[in-house]
C-alpha cells in the first residue's frame, strides 16, 4: 500500500525523469538515500541506483529494501563514475557545500548530470511559516497524525519559530538558498533552476499509514502549490546541470 510519504518521493521521481530522459542503463549515485524508499521506485524506472547516507541505520534500512546503499560520507565515498548524481534533500546538511560539490563532479562522467533536489531556509515568509505550523495543529486535532503529539499553540512570531527550529543542527547551519545556488553554479552548467513546494514535507511524514493519510498527503502538497500560485514564497529549490 501506498504511505503518505510516497507522494513526496514521487514528485521527486517526476523531476528525475523530467531532467534525465533515458533510464535504461544510466548508473544513478542518491546522495542521502536514507532509508531507501526513493532508491525502490527510481530503480522500477530502469535507473540502476547506488545509495549512500551518514545514518548506519537508514543505510540498514535501505539495504532491506533491496537498495545498494553504502554507509559513508560523501567526500569519503569513492566509485567508478556515474551518469546522474541526485542530491535528495541532503546538500544543505552537508558541513561544506563546496566540497561536497566538488565530490559529486569527481563521481561524474563527463557530461553528467546533478540534480539538487532541496530548500532554502532564508526563502520562508509570514504566510508560509504561518501555514506550516497551522496545518501540524490542524492534522493533530483531526487525529491523522501517527501518534498524537503535543503541539505547541500557534506562535505570534511564526518566523521566529522557524528560526529557533532551523538554527542549531549538530553543530553546524543549514546552508542558505544563496550558499546552495552559489556553489552548483560555480560546479556544473546550470540547464534548469527553480523554486517549488517543499513545507509539506515536514508534515506528512507524521501523517498515519493508511489511504485516509495518503489522500491527506496529497490534498497538503495541493494545498501548498495553490499558497504559492495565490503569492506565498516558494521555498523548494531544484537545480539541474552538467558537468
Amino acid at each position: 500500500m501506498a504511505r503518505p510519504v510516497d507522494i513526496a518521493h514521487q514528485e521527486t521521481l517526476a523531476f528525475l525523469r523530467r531532467c534525465v530522459e533515458t533510464a535504461k542503463g544510466t548508473r544513478l549515485l542518491e546522495i542521502g538515500c536514507g532509508d531507501g524508499a526513493l532508491a525502490v521506485l527510481i530503480g522500477e524506472q530502469g535507473f540502476e541506483v547506488r545509495g549512500i547516507d551518514v545514518s548506519e541505520e537508514a543505510v540498514a534500512e535501505a539495504r532491506e529494501r533491496g537498495v545498494d546503499a553504502v554507509h559513508t560520507d560523501l567526500v569519503s565515498f569513492a566509485d567508478e563514475p556515474f551518469d546522474t548524481v541526485l542530491f535528495s534533500r541532503s546538500l544543505h546538511h552537508i558541513d561544506s557545500p563546496e566540497a561536497a560539490i566538488e565530490s559529486a563532479r569527481t563521481l561524474l562522467k563527463p557530461g553528467g548530470v546533478v540534480l539538487v533536489d532541496d530548500f532554502g531556509v532564508d526563502l520562508i515568509d509570514v504566510q508560509g511559516a504561518y501555514w506550516r505550523y497551522a496545518v501540524e495543529l490542524f492534522l493533530n486535532a483531526v487525529g491523522l497524525l501517527k501518534e498524537p503529539v503535543d503541539v505547541p499553540a500557534l506562535p505570534p512570531d511564526p518566523l521566529t519559530r522557524w528560526r529557533e527550529d532551523h538554527g542549531d543542527h549538530g553543530n553546524h547551519q543549514i546552508a542558505d538558498s544563496h550558499t546552495l545556488g552559489q556553489v552548483i553554479h560555480q560546479g556544473f552548467s546550470v540547464q534548469t533552476e527553480e523554486q517549488c513546494a517543499y513545507l509539506y514535507r515536514y508534515l506528512i511524514p507524521e501523517l498515519e499509514n493508511t489511504q485516509r493519510g495518503v489522500d491527506m498527503a496529497t490534498h497538503v502538497l495541493e494545498w501548498e502549490k495553490g499558497l504559492i500560485e495565490a503569492g506565498m514564497t516558494p521555498v523548494g529549490l531544484r537545480w539541474s546541470a552538467r558537468k
